[in-house]
C-alpha cells in the first residue's frame, strides 16, 4: 500500500536524523528470543516487530501477513539495533510488563495494561 510505505519511509528518515532522541517509543516491542518465547506461551503469535520468518511458520495466514516485516521495518530495526545514540526502547502492546535486551546492548521496556512505572536511563 503506497501511502503506508511513504509514511514508513518518512518515519525511517526521522529516525535517522542526527537529532533523533536517545530512546525509541514503539507500540510493538522489537523481537528478542526470550520475549518471543514468553509471548508464544499464551498467544497464537508473538506480536513483536521483526520476528524472523522461520519463527512465524505456525502463525495463521492473517497473523503472518499482518506481522511479516517488510524491508522498511527490517531496515529500521537494523538501524535501531546498531545506532549508538539510541539508549533504550519503550514499548507496550503485550499487556504485561517485561524488561529485556535487544541486540545484546539495548534495554527494552514493555509496559502492560494499568501499569505506571518510572524508569531511569543512565
Amino acid at each position: 500500500d503506497a501511502p503506508v510505505q511513504k509514511r514508513a519511509a518518512g518515519e525511517l528518515a526521522r529516525l535517522r536524523h542526527p537529532r533523533a532522541r536517545a530512546h525509541r517509543q514503539m507500540h510493538n516491542p522489537l523481537h528478542e528470543p526470550e520475549l518471543y518465547s514468553l509471548a508464544m506461551k499464551n498467544n497464537p503469535c508473538a506480536y513483536l516487530t521483526s520476528t524472523p520468518e522461520e519463527l512465524m511458520t505456525g502463525y495463521d495466514e492473517y497473523r503472518y501477513r499482518q506481522q511479516k516485516a517488510d524491508e522498511i521495518t527490517l531496515e529500521a530495526t537494523r538501524f535501531i539495533e546498531s545506532c549508538p545514540l539510541i539508549k533504550a526502547i519503550f514499548a507496550g502492546h503485550l499487556h504485561h510488563d517485561y524488561e529485556g535486551t535487544v541486540a545484546g546492548r539495548l534495554p527494552q521496556y514493555v509496559t502492560g495494561i494499568g501499569t505506571g512505572r518510572i524508569i531511569t536511563i543512565e
